[in-house]
Parts: structure tokens; C-alpha cells; sequence
């Protein structure tokens, strides 16, 4: 599936995830969706922070990665926080909320579904569910584009 520029997939997540997010990121990539991560995608020497917000405005989609150390994170709230504050006025938000053992998501977005990896033994189902929401998602995002 090709992903029109600017469709593009945010991952978030706590540095303690990174092998979470990075194989996300890896198929999502590899299925042909355009992915942001920090960890890839932000080249020595630039600005992380205006890069991160640039990212977001730029995203039409957002994977929160929620453990107990994302929920402790102020940079991993602050990338939550931001995208669903500029969706929010709009029927384009799309959050992902995928919660690492056990945490809990946090209770802005406890009325949002969510899947849960525990130990990367589930982690393929997850992964198929999220590729079938994500597409859904663009695929509605494509039709409200092409009415207008």
C-alpha cells in the first residue's frame, strides 16, 4: 500500500521501548506506511525539539507505546498530549494506544481502545491489528480528501 506523502505515522514511545518501537517501525515500513522515529529520523546536529513538532503537524497518525516509564516521561507526554490536542477538534484523530506489561493508558484516552504487548509474544497479532486500523483510517482519510 502506497501512503501519500504527509500520511505519515508517528511512533511514540519511552527510550526503554526502543526495540518496540523500531520493529513497529520496520514493518510499518516495509508495508509501505511513511514513519516517524526519533531514534531514525533525526539527524545529527538538528533541533529535536522543533523536529518532534514538525513531525506531529505532519502526522495523521499517532502509536503511543505506554509503559510505566512512557507514563513518566514529561517528552513522551508532551508528544501525546500534542498530537490529540490538534486532532482533537477535528474527526481526523487517530491514536494507537498499544500499553507495554502492564501499564495503564493514561485516563484522557481510557475510552480509546487499545491492544497490549506483553513480552513481544503477541506482539504479530497486535501488529496486524493496528496495519488493519491504520489502513482503514488513511482509506477514510483519502475519500474526505477527494469530496472536498
Amino acid at each position: 500500500m502506497n501512503m501519500k506523502m504527509g500520511n505519515k505515522i508517528f511512533i511514540s514511545h519511552s527510550s526503554k521501548d526502543l526495540h518496540i518501537a523500531r520493529a513497529l517501525a520496520t514493518d510499518f515500513i516495509n508495508d509501505g506506511f511513511s514513519v516517524f522515529l526519533d531514534d531514525w529520523s533525526i539527524d545529527l546536529g538538528e533541533n529535536i525539539i522543533s523536529r518532534i513538532s514538525e513531525e506531529i503537524e505532519e502526522s495523521h497518525a499517532l502509536i503511543m507505546l505506554i509503559s510505566d516509564d512512557y507514563l513518566r516521561s514529561a517528552y513522551c507526554k508532551d508528544e501525546w498530549t500534542s498530537f490529540y490536542m490538534r486532532y482533537s477538534k477535528t474527526n481526523k484523530n487517530s491514536i494507537y494506544p498499544i500499553l507495554i506489561h502492564d501499564a495503564e493508558p493514561p485516563a484522557l484516552l481510557s475510552a480509546i481502545k487499545y491492544a497490549r504487548i506483553k513480552e513481544m509474544e503477541n506482539y504479530q497479532e497486535v501488529y496486524l491489528q493496528l496495519i488493519k486500523a491504520i489502513k482503514k483510517h488513511s482509506e477514510e482519510l483519502s475519500k474526505g480528501t477527494m469530496e472536498k
